[in-house]
């Protein structure tokens, strides 16, 4: 049986700068005179090491993800029922819960393109009213070539160069260690354009499918 298990999440979101200890090239005993290179000596290590500490900050507050790759984790649910007379809130012609679970390596580029893998998806739909699976599909693609641009904290991913297909839109947490996004949607009797469903008219499976349901996903990336 396969399994995802997402770990290392809050590690990877509560990195903090550690400001290593700073050593003095020269120590000064009372009494005795202390010379002017000294002085600037020690102060010049104390600015050096004040300019790695902010660098440091600098880097885990930047959210550029320019030559980062990520563990993309995909999780999906959507439970749907089907209908021949959407005005009826009596006759049921079946209803269904699908499941998703993927895991995405994604690494961007400086060159605006982004490599996508998928080593491992796998969909599950059950029919709820016999509470068995009729459909299970399990799945592994890639290479593939993305497109990405991103203006602060949000980061779109793109199916062509000249950003027309948008994929995805992610969130980048500071320091770039998480891409996160969920979503959620609901259907309220949308005709499939599909028969098949039951015709309260005719007695029988004819009738056009209409659908409700809901829909959601949440998506998280955790920089290798």
């Amino acid at each position: 049986m396969k399994k995802m298990m997402i770990a290392g999440l809050a590690a990877a979101m509560m990195s903090s700068p550690v400001m290593a200890e700073v050593v003095l090239p020269n120590t000064f005993v009372s009494g005795t005179s202390a010379s002017a290179q000294d002085v600037n000596d020690n102060f010049a290590a104390l600015k050096a090491a004040i300019e790695a500490l902010q660098d440091e900050v600098a880097a885990l507050k930047s959210r550029d993800v320019t030559g980062n790759t990520y563990e993309i984790y995909d999780l999906e649910v959507g439970v749907n029922r089907y209908d021949g007379d959407p005005n009826s809130v009596a006759s049921n012609s079946g209803a269904q819960l699908g499941l998703k679970q993927a895991k995405t390596i994604l690494a961007f580029h400086g060159d605006g393109t982004a490599t996508w893998n998928l080593p491992f998806e796998e969909n599950i739909l059950f029919d709820m009213d016999g509470a068995t699976i009729y459909d299970r599909e399990s799945l592994t693609e890639g290479p593939e070539t993305m497109y990405w641009s991103q203006n602060g904290s949000e980061l779109s991913l793109y199916e062509d160069a000249a950003h027309q297909e948008l994929a995805i839109i992610l969130t980048v947490s500071e320091g770039a260690n998480t891409l996160l996004t969920g979503d959620s949607e609901a259907t309220d009797n949308f005709n499939t354009g599909a028969t098949g469903c039951y015709d309260e008219v005719n007695m029988d499976n004819s009738a056009n499918c209409y659908q409700d349901g809901l829909d959601s996903a949440l998506i998280i990336g955790l920089k290798l």
